[in-house]
């Protein structure tokens, strides 16, 4: 009888843990939503001298987090959204790709990457329109750190979800 009591305590420890990672991920897979950013953008401008094309994803991170009390475990996860920006600058005979990086979601619902290419540094801001899903408007604050003596500058542009 014993030995029926521990398979069956063992029994019930594991199916309340195979409850709790089935309910724990289908519970957290609605917090990571992807953002209306999200997707492949062509500068509005085809004979623009700057960026050409933007790519904005967004990764669903879960991190799980085990709580074990005694030989009864359970299981949660954490939810990270990750975002990257991917951006191509005009150059010949084809574009120049600056690499990708991860940046963040401002309070002000815009998203901010950084670049750092050695020559000079790189804010970029991106933010969808509000008026409709299908326009990005990306700004890009270039502040140079080669001592060359060029000015810093900023371009504001929209770009078209292809």
């Amino acid at each position: 009888m014993q030995a029926f009591i521990k398979n069956y305590r063992v029994l019930v420890s594991a199916g309340l843990l195979l409850c709790g990672l089935l309910l724990s991920s289908v519970a957290s897979a609605g917090l990571c939503v992807v953002p209306k950013e999200a997707g492949t953008w062509v500068n509005s401008d085809p004979n623009t001298n700057g960026v050409t094309k933007v790519v904005i994803e967004m990764v669903c991170e879960s991190t799980p987090i085990y709580n074990c009390s005694g030989n009864i475990c359970s299981v949660t996860y954490s939810v990270t959204p990750r975002y990257y920006v991917k951006v191509w600058g005009k150059c010949s005979p084809t574009d120049c790709y600056w690499g990708r990086v991860e940046g963040t979601r401002t309070s002000a619902n815009w998203q901010y990457f950084f670049y750092n290419h050695g020559f000079a540094t790189r804010d970029v801001w991106a933010q969808i329109w509000s008026g409709s899903d299908a326009w990005l408007r990306v700004v890009i604050d270039t502040h140079f750190t080669d001592g060359s003596g060029r000015a810093d500058y900023r371009i504001d542009n929209w770009f078209k979800r292809i």
